[in-house]
């Protein structure tokens, strides 16, 4: 209060002094009563601007400066924009460029600046609310003749919440906004789009919907790349067993990835296929070993099971009295001591 009533003292004129005091003590309307008859009546004017009472201070800027009403427009249009009144808004925004008030010019480098900036914002203004209004044409052209990245994306997100699919995936591949407008332009399947782009995304999510996309349409090597970018590997395998009949390719990716979920599908392809030895070792790989010894049974393949059982690290103990427990039931009793001895059962062996 001390340093505000410092800054009063070179004020002469006495209704000017009487409207700040009147501020200092919170009598709003008092104050600009007193500002609107002093000899600075532009102060009543920057308080509405301060409160932000536009329609106020729009009145009082028709009678003392008339050159400060596009700029409140614009003020106030903005202020309504972010309250959701967009109709108001798009009226406000247009009054900002009204050339019957709106300087042709401005003096000094500084003020031409401004002015130019004040006419931007309008036609931003202008293209964001109109999009959201329903004239979707009008904003998407002024947005392009701006040619604004954040304008872009404003008005793209505005097009794409109000279902024009196709007009915001274009602004939003504009503004960069690779993201956005890679997942609508795989929803219109605009796969020559997508390609272009795709380098830029970084949503796996958005590489696994493209990789679905491409599968689903039978292009097997763009779903595996894009399967691969969006850290799926699985579903890499997948392609290569169930349609495209390439275990090798499946296996080298396993033997990398020790996918459980990967070894199953790579072990029931073999399966199917009569090759029960590599079926046997894909399970055991994946660590599904009772899986393993029951084909092995199956199969008569119990020898070859415990042969890949002694190789794998995941192997128990208790992997091993299963097999010894088994050889010494048909008798082959060398066998059985071995595994009693891995199965660490050492007075049996």
């Amino acid at each position: 209060m001390v340093y505000a009533l410092e800054d009063l003292v070179q004020i002469e004129e006495l209704n000017t002094l009487a409207g700040f005091c009147a501020l200092l003590l919170n009598k709003i309307d008092e104050a600009k009563t007193l500002f609107a008859k002093s000899g600075s009546p532009l102060e009543a004017l920057e308080l509405c601007r301060d409160l932000l009472q536009w329609e106020q201070a729009m009145a009082l800027a028709g009678s003392l400066a008339p050159d400060q009403l596009p700029f409140l427009a614009r003020e106030y249009a903005q202020q309504l924009e972010f309250t959701g009144n967009h109709a108001e808004a798009l009226m406000n925004f247009e009054r900002g460029l009204k050339s019957d008030i709106l300087p042709k010019s401005a003096d000094g480098v500084i003020q031409q600046e401004l002015l130019n900036q004040h006419v931007v914002l309008c036609k931003a203004g202008i293209a964001r609310t109109s999009v959201k209004c329903g004239d979707y044409r009008r904003g998407v052209q002024l947005a392009l003749e701006l040619d604004d990245k954040q304008l872009f994306n404003d008005c793209g997100e505005a097009l794409m919440a109000s279902g024009h699919i196709n007009e915001a995936a274009i602004l939003l591949e504009r503004g960069e906004n690779w993201d956005k407008c890679c997942e609508l332009f795989i929803q219109l399947k605009q796969w020559k789009k997508v390609d272009n782009i795709l380098p830029n995304v970084t949503s796996l999510k958005l590489h696994a919907a493209y990789a679905k996309a491409k599968e689903a349409e039978g292009h097997f090597a763009d779903a595996i790349n894009s399967y691969h970018l969006a850290g799926d590997l699985d579903s890499v395998v997948r392609i290569y067993l169930e349609y495209l009949s390439d275990p090798h390719s499946a296996s080298e990716i396993l033997l990398e990835t020790r996918s459980v979920e990967g070894s199953k599908m790579l072990s029931r392809y073999f399966e199917q296929h009569g090759d029960f030895e590599s079926a046997i070792q894909y399970l055991v790989l994946c660590g599904s070993i009772s899986d393993a010894f029951a084909i092995a049974q199956k199969q008569n393949k119990i020898r070859y099971y415990g042969e890949v059982l002694e190789q794998s690290s995941s192997a128990k103990p208790s992997d091993y009295l299963v097999l010894a427990t088994h050889f010494e039931s048909e008798k082959y009793t060398l066998l059985a001591g071995k595994y009693y001895f891995l199965g660490k059962e050492y007075s049996k062996a």
